[in-house]
C-alpha cells in the first residue's frame, strides 16, 4: 500500500505539503510492520464500517487486526459530488455528516485532500479498455483529466461506546474491478478485511454482486483474512460456508438484510479459509 500512497499526487498543487505530511505519517505506520488494511468496494459513503471496526472492537471483541487505513471505492457521481461539497464546506471548519437519533454516535469530516493517480495516457488506455471504469460518473467520463481519482478523508467519530477516534479513508472513484486489477494486484496490495455489505445488491448500481465473486476478490485478501457481509450465505451452499467461512461476530444495525425481531438488520464478520475457497472455486470451474 505504501507504493500506491507514494504514487498519489495532490489534485491541487497548493496541498502538496499537506499530502506530504499524511504520506510521512502512513510511512511511519507501514515502517513499523504490516499496516492493517480494510477495503470496502461499492462503499458509497457508508461510514458504519468505521464505527464497527474501531480499535476497541478489533482488539477486544473480534481479536482481529487493527485497521490503519480504510480503502473505499465507488464510481457513482453522487459520491464524488457530495465529497466536493464537504471539501468546500471545510473552509468553515469540520463538517458534521451523521448523528444518530439518540446522539450516541456522531461523525464529522475533518480533512479532505483530492488526489490523482493516472497520467493522461494511462487514463485514456483504461477508459478505452474498461468502459465500466467510470460507468456512473459522467464527470469522470466527460472530463477525465480534470477530476480526482482518489480522495483522502480524515473522519472523526465520537461514540458513547468507544469514545473519540480518527479514521483515515482513501476513496477511489473508479469501479471495483478496475481498481483491483489495474492498481491493487500490480502493487501487491492485500487486505485484512474486504467488505461486501453495500455491494450493489442492497443499494443497486453495481454490475455484479461482490459476494458471489468472493474467490476472485480474495486474491487481494491476506491469509488469514476476513470478509464482512449481510448476505454472503445466500450465495453459497452450506458445505461451502462451513468449510470456507467461520463467523467471528454479528454486526448489528448494519446492512440491508438479516432483519431481526427488533427490526434491525445485521452483517457478519467471517474469517476466510482462502485455500479451501479457492479449491472449491477450481472444482466449480472444472479446473
Amino acid at each position: 500500500m505504501l507504493d500506491l500512497v507514494n504514487r498519489l499526487r495532490p489534485f491541487h498543487p497548493h496541498e502538496a505539503w499537506e499530502w506530504q505530511e499524511l504520506r510521512d505519517e502512513f510511512t511511519s505506520i507501514a515502517g513499523s510492520g504490516q499496516p492493517g488494511l480494510f477495503w470496502y468496494p461499492s462503499s458509497g459513503l457508508d461510514f458504519k464500517a468505521l464505527v464497527h471496526f474501531n480499535e476497541r472492537d478489533t482488539s477486544e471483541v473480534y481479536h482481529s487486526p487493527t485497521v490503519d487505513l480504510f480503502l473505499y471505492s465507488d464510481y457513482s457521481d453522487w459520491t464524488s459530488r457530495l465529497i466536493d461539497v464537504w471539501y468546500q464546506r471545510l473552509d468553515h471548519g469540520e463538517v458534521p455528516v451523521f448523528r444518530d437519533y439518540k446522539g450516541r454516535t456522531k461523525i464529522w469530516v475533518t480533512q479532505i485532500v483530492p488526489l490523482r493517480l493516472f497520467d493522461p495516457g494511462e487514463e485514456a488506455r483504461l477508459l478505452a479498455s474498461r468502459p465500466r471504469m467510470y460507468r456512473f460518473n459522467s464527470a469522470m467520463r466527460d472530463d477525465p483529466g480534470l477530476q480526482p481519482h482518489f480522495y483522502y478523508l480524515n473522519i472523526r467519530i465520537w461514540s458513547d461506546y468507544f469514545g473519540e477516534e480518527y479514521f483515515p479513508v482513501l476513496l477511489g472513484t473508479l469501479d471495483n474491478r478496475t481498481l483491483m486489477e489495474e492498481v491493487l494486484r500490480p502493487h501487491g496490495i492485500r487486505f485484512d478485511y474486504i467488505c461486501g455489505v453495500c455491494d450493489g445488491c442492497g443499494k443497486g448500481g453495481n454490475y455484479e454482486c461482490l459476494n458471489s465473486k468472493v474467490a476472485d476478490y480474495c486474491s487481494v485478501l491476506k491469509e488469514p483474512g476476513f470478509w464482512v457481509s449481510d448476505h454472503l450465505g445466500w450465495r453459497f451452499p452450506g458445505d461451502v460456508m462451513d468449510s470456507s467461512f467461520k463467523t467471528v461476530a454479528t454486526l448489528r444495525g448494519w446492512g440491508e438484510y438479516n432483519r431481526g425481531p427488533d427490526g434491525r438488520c445485521s452483517s457478519q464478520l467471517h474469517r476466510v479459509d482462502r485455500q479451501a475457497l479457492q479449491r472449491l472455486a477450481g472444482k466449480a470451474s472444472g479446473d
